[in-house]
Formats: structure tokens, sequence, C-alpha cells
């Protein structure tokens, strides 16, 4: 069973696990290697530790985790509204990520609709999230959640331009479970 909840800040290394090895599996072949072997699970730990001790963690950004039936965190997601545009109406999905033995079991849904009504509750009435062009099986679970591919971008990471496609619901909603 797997049980969804806000992160606090003793959950970074379980986030920084999940973070590094989702990056490090499904985007091994799309981005450098030397960029993905580098990266480095105790600064991710680090890292997310100080975002969610933030004193706005909660309130304009926030981190979900998903725990298996032992309390090991086998997802996260970290949402906010939208950075680049500063529409108050649309809410982002900056990061998601599922250990790939924890897929297909529904932990990815759980969050998603756990950013999608925490986003409602802030005024949002649509959401974003890019994504690699290149990554399918992300596509797909955006696609079959409802997300529409409506935006294309490049972004540089590791030294690298990768192409990313924008999804977008605008029922968020809908999105939330509601």
């Amino acid at each position: 069973m797997i049980s969804v909840r806000i992160a606090v800040p003793g959950d970074g290394p379980g986030i920084a696990r999940v973070h590094v090895e989702g990056w490090q599996t499904h985007y091994r072949g799309l981005m450098p290697d030397a960029y993905l072997d580098g990266l480095d699970r105790e600064v991710y730990a680090g890292r997310w530790r100080d975002r969610i001790s933030q004193a706005e963690h909660g309130v304009s950004a926030f981190t979900y985790v998903a725990c298996d039936a032992s309390g090991e965190v086998v997802g996260f997601a970290f949402g906010s509204r939208e950075r680049e545009t500063g529409d108050p109406a649309l809410g982002e999905v900056a990061a998601i990520y599922v250990l790939s033995s924890h897929q297909r079991f529904g932990a990815g849904r759980q969050l998603m609709r756990a950013l999608a009504a925490r986003l409602a509750d802030l005024g949002c009435r649509a959401l974003l999230i890019w994504v690699l062009t290149e990554n399918q099986s992300a596509r797909r679970f955006y696609e079959a959640m409802g997300g529409r591919a409506e935006h294309t971008r490049v972004r540089t990471i590791g030294g690298a331009d990768l192409p990313e496609v924008g999804y977008v619901w605008d029922d968020l909603p809908w999105v939330a479970g509601e």
C-alpha cells in the first residue's frame, strides 16, 4: 500500500535516492552519461532538506512523498505556482519521480492528485509540467492523466540541449480527482 503525505526535512535522503535513481534510470541515453554518473545523493539530500526547511515550503511551494507500507520514500513530487510567466492561475509540477520498482501501482497518480489539490486550494485553475520529449513513458503517463501536449522548449542540462514538451491540464479539479 502506498500513502502520500507532505514532506518533512527528514525525508531529504529518501527524496534524494528517488531523484538520483530516477534520473540515472530514466534519462540514461537521453542525457550525457558523465552528468548522470556525477549526480550525488548526499548533495541532493542536503538540497531537498534545505528546500523543505524553508519557511515558504508548504505555502508557495510544496513537496509530497509517496511511502510504502514500511514508511520508505518511494516517490515524490514538487510543485508550486508556475515560475516563468507568473500567471497566478497556473500551477506547475516541477518534479515527479517514482522508483521503477513502485511504478504502475498508483503512486504517481496519487502524487499528481495531491499536488493538483494543493494548487487548486491556492486558486490555480490549470496545471503545467515539462517533460523531455524523448521520455515516452512519462509522456504516456501524463496523457493517461488527461494532459495535453501544448508547448515546446529546449533546456540545457549537463551541457546538452534537450527538447521538452509542456503538458497542460485546463481543469485542475479533475486532475485532483474531485
